[in-house]
């Protein structure tokens, strides 16, 4: 069996954004980008949904990038070609507030990633055309979420995850959008593609 090449496209600002591809059972993609304090890579499906978030220490995207896919995805190269610009991960969405599809963006888009201290944990989108902030989380990417940071959470905690995930995944939700109902920001709904 050969190897694959998976087409990634590096900006003039050093994000990385990988072509579509299988990420588990569903096709999405990947942005990598030097943060302040190392790498993050963002694996997004195709409507743009986030369902994980990998920090590195590191701080050689383009490594941490063709790591990450090689313990992710056996037998995929990375192939890098620049562009002139960075295409920014809209959400298959239709805003709420304003009832434009297509104008709902990731917030840390609009960021200098090498100025982002503390990447957000909930993933946060906005509208361009009205402004309406929205974040985005999955079951996929809550889960993940927790396994990578058992420590923020009690062994009580951890043992209702282990009776029942789906139920302890059904609380953090609720926890999430009585936290953002609070600060009027939506839980955003993506289209299925």
């Amino acid at each position: 069996m050969g190897t694959k090449t998976l087409l990634a496209y590096r900006s003039p600002e050093g994000r990385y954004r990988t072509e579509k591809h299988m990420i588990g059972n569903r096709n999405g993609f990947l942005i990598a980008e030097g943060v302040a304090d190392g790498t993050l890579i963002t694996e997004f499906d195709a409507s743009g949904e986030i369902l994980g978030l990998f920090l590195s220490e590191d701080k050689n995207t383009e490594s941490v990038l063709r790591d990450f896919v090689c313990r992710s995805s056996q037998g995929i190269e990375i192939v890098v070609e620049a562009v002139k610009s960075y295409e920014k991960v809209a959400l298959k969405a239709t805003c709420i507030g304003c009832g434009k599809g297509g104008s709902i963006f990731r917030e840390m888009d609009f960021a200098d990633p090498g100025l982002v201290k503390n990447v957000p944990v909930v993933p946060l989108f906005r509208c361009t055309s009205c402004g309406k902030r929205y974040y985005s989380m999955t079951d996929e990417y809550l889960k993940t979420l927790v396994h990578n940071n058992t420590s923020l959470f009690s062994d009580e905690e951890l043992e209702e995850k282990r009776k029942d995930e789906a139920l302890f995944v059904k609380t953090l939700h609720e926890y999430i959008i009585r936290i953002f109902a609070s600060k009027k920001i939506s839980r955003v709904r993506t289209q299925v593609v």
